[in-house]
């Protein structure tokens, strides 16, 4: 099993990511879609009706007498106000807890790892030790919005400033990382100590910085690789659609309506789809930022070498 508690340089923090998932993968996933699966089926559910409804009335233009989209849209909701202003009442309900509990299940999983010593836990246990620490995680989250506030201002500043500039662009995925590691070391760090939550932002801060290319570069390189795996592969059903529609132009002006409605239930199923890999894609950055944060705490505090220290000692006597 794999050590969490250990010193490791740039290409260690690459490569036993990937060992953790290789070891762990069938473990951690298979928890992480038992806890968090119905919940994102039903956000998933509730997406899919909101873009069909919306892709219904955009397509609405093409038979006759249809209107314009914006005054089918408008029609809409002053016809369904109220069905409207729920619906969208639950999907920010769900989104929200679905954004919690994927968020939250990573460092669970990884400090409940730490604690045993191998994955020998329940699903069970996870859920338990997300309900134990439930007053936490909402301190966390209120204190992380509250943060955020000039976090994302500066942040925002400096992101337009690289976005202007050539070279800047490439550093972007730099600044995401740092943001992430930031917030992420405080929410493992809050969930392993006893320390006060704004204590543990200046720890998880000062952990970033404590060697900062090299824990913000590794998560960076793996904001580039989801962002690539992603984007390849939502681009080719997208293209292919696309693509079929290019070549057989003759038959678009009949089928107007038809080839609309085609071309946008494509889109809402590429759109599902890129959501449930971006879903698993940050739940792989998470886990190496987990990596990173035992890496770290362990250059700082030693708690694995003076672990060994102590049981030789007492071998000794």
């Amino acid at each position: 099993m794999i050590q969490l508690y250990r010193k490791r340089d740039f290409g260690e923090l690459f490569s036993d990511t990937f060992a953790f998932i290789k070891q762990n993968g069938k473990h951690f996933f298979k928890h992480f879609f038992v806890i968090n699966g119905g919940f994102i089926l039903i956000l998933m559910v509730l997406m899919y009706f909101f873009i069909k409804v919306y892709t219904s009335l955009m397509t609405s233009s093409f038979t006759p007498g249809g209107g314009s989209p914006d005054t089918a849209i408008e029609n809409y909701f002053n016809n369904n106000g109220i069905v409207v202003l729920i619906f969208l009442c639950l999907f920010i309900a769900v989104a929200v807890f679905v954004a919690f509990l994927t968020y939250t299940y990573t460092p669970v999983y990884m400090l409940l790892y730490s604690r045993k010593g191998s994955n020998d836990f329940t699903g069970k246990d996870i859920v338990k030790a997300i309900k134990d620490n439930i007053g936490k995680l909402i301190i966390y989250i209120l204190a992380s919005v509250l943060l955020s506030l000039a976090v994302f201002l500066g942040a925002g500043i400096a992101m337009f400033i690289l976005f202007i500039t050539i070279i800047g662009i490439f550093l972007l995925p730099v600044l995401l990382g740092a943001i992430t590691l930031t917030y992420n070391n405080a929410l493992m760090e809050y969930l392993n100590s006893d320390k006060g939550v704004f204590d543990c932002f200046g720890y998880g801060f000062q952990l970033t910085t404590k060697r900062f290319w090299t824990s913000v570069g590794c998560v960076a390189l793996f904001y580039l690789m989801v962002q690539i795996i992603q984007g390849a592969v939502t681009l080719i059903p997208y293209m292919a659609g696309i693509f079929s529609i290019v070549i057989s132009p003759s038959g678009l002006d009949a089928n107007a309506e038809e080839n609309a409605m085609l071309f946008f239930t494509l889109i809402l199923f590429v759109y599902l789809f890129a959501f449930l890999l971006s879903l698993l894609g940050n739940t792989v950055i998470q886990i190496n930022q987990g990596i990173i944060y035992f890496s770290l705490k362990e250059e700082s505090e030693n708690i694995n070498t003076s672990s060994v220290i102590d049981q030789i000692g007492r071998s000794e006597d």
